[in-house]
């Protein structure tokens, strides 16, 4: 059965090597992001349901966080979006207690902070699994 750190590290294995990103990823909350562009992959909602009496399934909304600078920055933040969906899709992460639903939503934020603005795009992706 997995659980919310084997989620993320799984996706952390598909999406390390990409084109765009290479070994720049991270599945911490905490991270200096000194190399851009970067993807950081980090918890967020989650949602218990009982289907019946003593089984549950969980819906967990994984959101993976790509961050770029440079003159071309939404077109690389678009770059590092579709290679993240072409890896995800592809693998799909399912077994027989998991079933993903990969795109949920997309939301581009800009930074104008510090001498070179910074683009975050957060993917959340949607994963239902199963608890006893």
């Amino acid at each position: 059965m997995p659980n919310r750190t084997d989620i993320r590290d799984a996706i952390e294995t598909l999406v390390t090597g990409l084109t765009t990103t290479g070994a720049n990823v991270s599945t911490s909350r905490v991270n200096p992001h000194e190399s851009l562009p970067s993807i950081t992959i980090v918890s967020g909602e989650e949602e218990v349901f009982e289907i019946e009496s003593g089984f549950y399934v969980r819906r967990y909304q994984v959101e993976i966080e790509s961050r770029a600078s440079g003159s071309s920055l939404d077109d690389t933040l678009d770059l590092i979006d579709s290679e993240v969906f072409a890896v995800l899709e592809a693998s799909k992460l399912s077994d027989n207690a998991m079933d993903t639903r990969w795109m949920f939503n997309t939301a581009p934020e800009l930074s104008g902070e510090g001498d070179t603005p910074i683009g975050l795009m957060i993917m959340t992706y949607e994963v239902m699994y199963e608890i006893d």
